[in-house]
């Protein structure tokens, strides 16, 4: 939906995290499963690196449908797991 935000999840356990209305980057937002806590400005940080490794996998697998070879560049590697924080972004 254009205009829509992605989430921002867990890491670990995929679920949306809960984020105070009108926060701040200061401000905390958890994971109701396991519970980790982080300051939205961080998590969004991270989601935003995790969001960005799918558009270059999209863009990447689009290129080489079209048989187009990614010349100048090493195709991205999927975002490690290991980011605590990640976004529900599709691609486009």
């Amino acid at each position: 939906m254009p205009g829509t935000q992605p989430s921002i999840l867990c890491g670990d356990c995929s679920v949306t995290a809960v984020i105070p209305k009108n926060a701040t980057p200061e401000d905390e937002l958890f994971c109701p499963t396991c519970k980790r806590v982080d300051t939205v400005g961080h998590a969004a940080a991270e989601a935003r690196i995790h969001a960005t490794h799918v558009a270059e996998r999209a863009f990447e697998n689009r290129m080489l449908a079209r048989g187009r070879a990614l010349s100048r560049r090493v195709p991205s590697k999927a975002p490690a797991r290991s980011l605590r924080w990640i976004s529900d972004y599709a691609g486009p």
